[in-house]
């Protein structure tokens, strides 16, 4: 992600890359949000934490697996004040992604994109702004990862790695996970759809 303008990049691209190579490149540009430490600015949502669920919903958890964890917290209308993001989220609520990361059994259970059966073990909920809610406490078995909050910055979604803005949440060597979705299926609320999937160096 970069804050950079459009014309710059692809300026940028044509004096660096061959003119088949800089379109190429030019055309993965999109719009996007940026998500960084909040520091004084507004917040946008939390890596880590525990999560606000709703009064009667239990803590998300993997079939045969155990408890899952909540890796983050994310607030769609401050999402949608931050700009265009390029994605058809929802306009309010908040977006709550928890995952199986191996931390209850030594690694043996994780979630593999290639292992449809793997894949109960990831979640991602969306709970409607007027939805009564709680603090949830966590698992007894379960430590919640430190709470980073974030803020969102709109730019331009750029072919990069970038870095988890805590340490304290890696995947493997300073692996990097992914939720992807549909147009459709997010467009539509199906997050129940949405497919985890990772990197690691």
């Amino acid at each position: 992600m970069t804050h950079a303008p459009a014309e710059a990049l692809h300026d940028l691209a044509r004096r660096l890359l061959s003119p088949d190579d800089a379109a190429r490149w030019i055309a993965l540009l999109r719009p996007g949000l940026r998500l960084a430490h909040a520091g004084d600015g507004p917040v946008a949502g939390r890596l880590g934490g525990l999560p606000d669920l709703p009064l009667d919903m239990p803590w998300p958890e993997g079939e045969g697996n155990g408890p899952l964890s909540h890796l983050a917290s994310l607030d769609c209308a401050a999402l949608t004040a931050a700009g265009n993001s390029g994605l058809a989220l929802p306009a309010s609520g908040t977006l709550l992604f928890f995952l199986f990361d191996g931390r209850l059994d030594d690694e043996d259970c994780m979630v593999y994109p290639s292992d449809p059966e793997t894949r109960p073990g990831s979640r991602v909920l969306h709970v409607p702004a007027d939805t009564p809610t709680r603090r949830h406490p966590a698992p007894a078995a379960l430590s919640p990862y430190p709470e980073v909050a974030l803020t969102a910055q709109a730019g331009l979604s750029v072919p990069a790695a970038i870095p988890c803005p805590s340490r304290s949440l890696m995947w493997g060597d300073a692996g990097t996970v992914y939720w992807l979705i549909r147009p459709a299926d997010l467009a539509a609320g199906r997050f129940e759809e949405a497919m985890f999937t990772w990197q690691c160096c």
